[in-house]
Formats: structure tokens, sequence, C-alpha cells
């Protein structure tokens, strides 16, 4: 459960437009990581999440076959499409919001350098 009380409005410092499923989205990450050992073919690339709901940072591409959606940035295995780690992109003002702790960051997309795996 989140605290709304803490939730800072859109234009204050640390604003954060997942706050309300920040925990979840985290819970996930941690989930992900620790059930599932990858192989060593891992791929880094853009998704997008199809919806149309009214957030401020929904994303339209025409030329994309899912043309409104959320877009995120995610490291998943090639062989098998699982999803080891993501980031939702929130627009330009908000950036990206990491939801790993493991040092693993995509930025405003610049590629990223993966963690060592542990093998």
């Amino acid at each position: 459960m989140v605290d709304l009380t803490k939730q800072k409005k859109r234009g204050e410092d640390g604003y954060d437009p997942l706050y309300k499923v920040r925990p979840m989205i985290i819970k996930l990450s941690e989930t992900f990581e620790k059930y599932y050992r990858p192989r060593r073919e891992l791929a880094i690339d853009e998704m997008m999440i199809g919806t149309r709901c009214r957030i401020h940072f929904l994303q339209y591409i025409p030329k994309k076959p899912m043309k409104w959606g959320i877009k995120a940035s995610v490291n998943a295995e090639s062989s098998s499409g699982y999803v080891l780690k993501f980031e939702i992109y929130v627009g330009n003002s908000g950036g990206t919001h990491t939801v790993d702790n493991s040092g693993f960051h995509l930025g405003g997309g610049e590629r990223g350098h993966l963690p060592p795996l542990g093998f």
C-alpha cells in the first residue's frame, strides 16, 4: 500500500507519476530477478504496453503496430523473451524511473551497460 498523503504534486521536486504503482513495479522486478537465471543471450529493447488511458506520458508512435501506449525499456532474454528488468518512460519532464536496484539504467534513450550476471 502507498501513503497518498506523501505523494508529491505534479511540478514539485521529487514528483513520481508512477507513485501509486511503484511498490508493485519494484516487487515485480525483484521477483523476475529472484526466480529466473538468464542465459547469455540478452537484449536491450523498447516495448509498448498498449493502452489509451488518460496519463500525461502516453505515447503515440504512428509507424508502430501498437500506436498508443506506455513506452518501456526492457532487458530481456533473447531466446525466451523473458523480461529481467524494465523502466517505464514517463516523459521528458520526469525522465525515466528505474525500477531495479542493481545499477542497470537506461536513461533518455541511451544504451546502458549490463551488470555482471554472476555466472
